[in-house]
């Protein structure tokens, strides 16, 4: 009889926690969307140009490819200062 309230117990905690859970994921998951709105809207926006922009990035993209070098070295600076920019802030705390 012991196991039994024991193991009645242990299901009632378990089932509260997943209702708990449950209530998480729900205000969670409004606040995501919330939050993502504004970006939800002018993705929206860009939407009907898409395949506009691609062309345009093709055609962009394709003088980079032949001449490597300068776009090279951008790239390393750029990552270089990212990785500056990074430990700053976290030396500084900001």
């Amino acid at each position: 009889m012991n196991k039994r309230l024991l193991r009645a117990q242990r299901k009632a905690e378990l089932e509260a926690n997943i209702d708990h859970q449950r209530l998480s994921l729900i205000t969670t998951t409004s606040e995501w969307a919330n939050a993502s709105r504004r970006l939800d809207r002018r993705w929206h926006a860009l939407k009907p140009y898409r395949l506009a922009l691609l062309a345009a990035g093709t055609i962009v993209l394709l003088p980079a490819l032949r001449h490597r070098g300068p776009v090279t070295r951008f790239a390393s600076k750029a990552l270089t200062t990212a990785i500056a920019v990074k430990r700053l802030r976290s030396l500084f705390n900001i």
